[in-house]
């Protein structure tokens, strides 16, 4: 079978939305911050090797520059960055978390920009 990753809300066991809506969000401001879980959900004994989660962009929009990523630190955001966070390896029913939010820079406006963005779980 194929190695698998699943995704999980904040509780880390409701099956994750496919998108989330933040709403309008003022120039200035910042979302909430929201937590995902990864597990692997692998057959096999599967080992994820080298895993990180990292932004990654959908259309053209620039959702993709505003959206931050930290490392889940104990239930909590840890340092906030755009870089990919690494998280190593995942032996099968592993889980990892890491928190997202938008943060709009002042002066600037969604007239017409959806903002898009996504963060994505991949294996090296």
């Amino acid at each position: 079978m194929a190695k698998q990753v699943s995704r999980y809300e904040s509780d880390g066991e409701t099956p994750a939305a496919s998108s989330y809506d933040e709403g309008t969000v003022k120039d200035g401001e910042q979302t909430t911050p929201r937590r995902l879980w990864w597990k692997n959900t692998s057959t096999n004994s599967e080992v994820l090797e080298s895993c990180q989660f990292r932004r990654a962009q959908v259309g053209a929009n620039d959702g993709y520059t505003m959206l931050e990523i930290a490392p889940d630190v104990e239930g909590q955001p840890g340092e906030w960055q755009t870089a990919a966070i690494s998280i190593g390896d995942m032996a099968v029913d592993d889980m990892a978390a890491c928190w997202m939010r938008y943060n709009v820079p002042a002066g600037k406006t969604q007239v017409g920009n959806p903002r898009r963005a996504y963060v994505q779980f991949e294996e090296a």
